[in-house]
């Protein structure tokens, strides 16, 4: 995959807009209490099971929606998974995109830039994700978190260039702290939950090492597990 040239991250469509208003984000469930078997690591629960089953069906509508509108031009959509930590996110929200997207198919691709709790900077993609084809076809990239936004933009300016009608993104939880002042007007295009504080968050495939992905919620991981 052809990696973006540092200016293409000063124009990148995810940057500048506030695309439609399926955006917008539900306030979450607060105090539903940890599960006994989860007290050791978790220290809250931050969106409850509910909560998210809840917005990810809302999600669901308005994604299908969008695509029903603008894709008539298009040879069709791809909707990414970027693994490992959108895995159960992409898998409910793609049964939750109904009526189906005429020419939806999924794919995964593989991309990190978190080392333990803190994001390194550096985004690694995986070399098979050039091989996905994208020509003329809208691109709908799913996320577990966006952070700080590299990976966002790193994986939108390569898929423009290997031919791509548009690309956007969906993420479960939009963390908005973890962006500096020249990177804060960056947002996914869909976002289920935003978080507006410096917690790092495990369930739901959020993970700390590979670790907690299978919660079924999302929590607060206790800072004792990691410091």
């Amino acid at each position: 995959m052809t990696l973006p040239h540092p200016e293409n991250s000063e124009t990148s469509s995810f940057s500048l807009r506030a695309q439609h208003n399926a955006t917008r984000v539900r306030p979450s469930t607060m105090g539903d209490a940890v599960p006994p078997e989860d007290t050791d690591v978790v220290a809250e629960v931050l969106y409850s099971e509910s909560a998210i089953k809840a917005r990810v069906a809302e999600l669901g509508v308005e994604i299908a929606e969008y695509y029903r509108d603008v894709s008539q031009g298009s040879e069709g959509l791809v909707v990414l998974p970027v693994m490992s930590g959108a895995m159960i996110f992409a898998a409910d929200l793609t049964r939750a995109m109904r009526p189906r997207v005429k020419g939806m198919v999924v794919e995964t691709i593989k991309a990190k830039s978190y080392e333990g709790t803190s994001s390194s900077g550096t985004v690694k993609v995986d070399a098979n994700a050039s091989q996905i084809n994208v020509k003329d076809k809208d691109v709908l990239l799913v996320e577990d978190i966006v952070d700080t936004g590299g990976t966002m933009v790193t994986l939108e300016n390569a898929f423009y260039e290997n031919g791509a009608a548009s690309v956007r993104m969906v993420s479960l939880i939009d963390k908005t702290i973890g962006r500096s002042t020249e990177t804060s007007s960056l947002k996914p295009h869909w976002a289920g939950f935003k978080l507006t504080e410096n917690k790092f968050v495990v369930g739901y495939g959020l993970d700390f090492n590979g670790a907690y992905r299978e919660l079924e919620y999302v929590g607060v991981l206790k800072p004792e597990m990691y410091s």
